[in-house]
């Protein structure tokens, strides 16, 4: 199955809207974080088991180019994917 890809341009746009400076790392201070441009998922928690159908959550990650410290953006609430439902992330 294909990665989901996400449009670059609008995850940097939330970035720059949310992440207010410095924007450097937690864990070594130092500023380059990389940005993937495919989305990573986390599903329920069952107890070790794959529930198929179960419900996940879309993430962004950026990693920090120095340390590999990595943030995880819901892209929901970024307005790269839509809510179940249909309707575009952020605030309503």
């Amino acid at each position: 199955m294909a990665s989901y890809e996400i449009e670059g341009g609008r995850v940097l746009q939330f970035l720059d809207e949310k992440w207010k400076p410095p924007g450097s790392c937690p864990v070594c201070r130092k500023l380059g974080w990389n940005v993937s441009d495919t989305l990573f998922e986390v599903r329920e928690y069952h107890k070790g088991g794959l529930v198929v159908g179960g419900s996940t959550v879309p993430f962004i990650m950026a990693t920090c180019g120095n340390c590999g410290y990595t943030l995880f953006f819901n892209a929901i609430v970024a307005g790269i994917v839509e809510r179940p439902g249909g309707k575009e992330g952020g605030h309503e």
